[in-house]
């Protein structure tokens, strides 16, 4: 399901949706019961195209993909994923066979909320920051599959 579909509780974006080329974040926007952080405005190079959740993965992860404005996978691409206990881990996007993909396996056991940014290459955020709570709501899904859209190429 999308973003936007009704499976979807638990997530919270730190911008409201709005075109990527052209449009500047400028405040905080609460999703349905959702507490939402505000951003700073500044330049955001990527956006969430997409939200899902199931088990077609190895384990329990928050995986995805991160492609350009054409939909075309854009390798090299640090996306940070930062628990409510302030732990910070990077992945960067792949290159090769699997290039766009990036994922973050989950070693503890328990509930949590994850909080995922992509980055820059200076480390600031170049997307509004998605909290997902873990593990999805449903109960039976072990996995999300996160999609961020460039606003170029």
């Amino acid at each position: 399901r999308g973003l936007y579909g009704e499976s979807v509780r638990y997530v919270a974006i730190s911008a409201p949706p709005r075109a990527l080329a052209t449009a500047v974040i400028t405040g905080t926007v609460t999703l349905t019961g959702t507490q939402i952080a505000a951003v700073d405005a500044g330049p955001i190079d990527y956006a969430l195209a997409s939200v899902d959740n199931d088990n077609n993965c190895p384990g329990n992860y928050v995986m995805g993909r991160v492609v350009n404005q054409a939909g075309a996978p854009v390798g090299g691409v640090t996306v940070q994923m930062v628990d409510q206990w302030g732990n910070r881990t990077l992945a960067t996007s792949k290159g090769g066979a699997e290039t766009g993909a990036f994922d973050f396996p989950l070693y503890a056991a328990g509930p949590r909320d994850l909080s995922i940014t992509v980055l820059d290459s200076g480390g600031n955020a170049a997307s509004p920051t998605v909290t997902l709570r873990y593990p999805p709501e449903d109960g039976a899904s072990r996995c999300y599959h996160l999609v961020w859209r460039g606003n170029e190429g």
